[in-house]
């Protein structure tokens, strides 16, 4: 029974080996993001700071200008790549 089972496993292996099924690669590129949608990334990020920063006064820096000058940045552009460059981390020292 014991050299059946081997049989077995070892034909198995070999069918997978052998099979004409090969994997194709595909290239996957996701849909990029909606204006609606960095919108809404930008004011979670910003929001979650607002709230939660361990520094009160935010090391200096005035939080809501921060919010005033990055907002319109977000709104103008035009790619992901170009959306998670503009940091408002950055203006807090820390990115």
């Amino acid at each position: 029974m014991h050299e059946m089972k081997i049989i077995v496993i070892t034909l198995c292996c070999l069918l997978v080996v052998w099979s004409p099924i090969r994997p194709v690669a595909v290239e996957f590129e996701p849909d990029s993001l909606s204006l609606k949608t960095r919108l809404q990334v930008f004011e979670k990020v910003w929001t979650t700071i607002n709230e939660g920063y361990y520094d009160p006064n935010f090391n200096g820096v005035n939080w809501s200008e921060v919010h005033e000058r990055y907002r319109p940045r977000v709104e103008g552009t035009k790619s992901d790549e170009e959306f998670l460059c503009n940091h408002q981390a950055d203006a807090l020292g820390i990115a």
